[in-house]
């Protein structure tokens, strides 16, 4: 197994909505899978530019194992996230009539981080992780909807990593629950999609629970690592001092 990491700032407020918020528009804390796969697509897509969109996903897709995010902080702390909800004034309808009304204000949900966010890909194909690599050093990405823009101020690899020997973990990524035996510490838990093409079988994106490494205190979000102990379902994969608890995808 490789993995690719690379380091997202904001460049201002980000939102990665939440499913099923549409009139409140809740945010992530931090990039789910499906956001982080899209994220590599459309950077893939923009420095080659060579077929369709979705072609650049489904490879995406094919080729990503797994993904998952972190919050980092310069020198010796480990960064802070900031939700805050706004009311905005949100487009309903692009065709309406002279004297009609095409927007609405909702509420929206932004975060704001203290620091940067540390992704992780991995695969078992080190030429795609190099070309999203070079496509993440070259290509202007977004974090959530396209108005989130952000800039990669580092990336590392592709990494050897190998299968840890033990079901003991501690980890500083989001761990999926259908996998793990027993938490000890830290996390919050948030909804999420793995995917963002529809299984051939299932029909659908099922969401799934994926306990993130933070924890709320006091309106500020913090890291928080996961200590625990996995299922015969779960993998983890370990390179340096980092374990990410991988499942199959669902």
């Amino acid at each position: 197994m490789k993995v690719l990491f690379f380091d997202l700032m904001p460049n201002s407020l980000f939102s990665i909505r939440i499913p099923f918020t549409w009139q409140s528009a809740l945010t992530y804390p931090l990039p789910p899978p499906s956001t982080i796969i899209g994220m590599v697509a459309n950077a893939i897509q923009r420095a080659e530019s060579a077929k369709h969109p979705m072609d650049y996903l489904s490879e995406c897709e094919q080729n990503i194992i797994w993904s998952a995010a972190t919050l980092r902080g310069y020198d010796s702390s480990s960064g802070r996230i900031i939700l805050k909800s706004h009311i905005v004034s949100t487009i309903m309808r692009f065709d309406y009539e002279l004297g009609g009304k095409g927007t609405n204000a909702l509420g929206r949900q932004f975060g704001f981080v203290d620091g940067f966010i540390r992704c992780a890909l991995l695969s078992e194909n080190n030429k795609f992780l190099i070309r999203a690599r070079n496509a993440l050093l070259t290509s202007p990405v977004t974090l959530g909807d396209s108005e989130s823009t952000a800039t990669v101020i580092s990336v590392s690899g592709p990494l050897e990593m190998d299968m840890a020997g033990d079901k003991e973990f501690r980890s500083n990524y989001p761990v999926p629950l259908r996998v793990v035996d027993d938490i000890v510490e830290g996390g919050t838990i948030f909804w999420v999609h793995e995917r963002c093409i529809a299984d051939v079988k299932k029909k659908d994106i099922p969401l799934y629970e994926h306990i993130f490494p933070i924890v709320e205190n006091k309106g500020i979000w913090e890291h928080k690592p996961i200590l625990g102990r996995v299922l015969d379902g779960g993998k983890i994969w370990v390179v340096g001092d980092e374990k990410i608890v991988v499942a199959e995808r669902g």
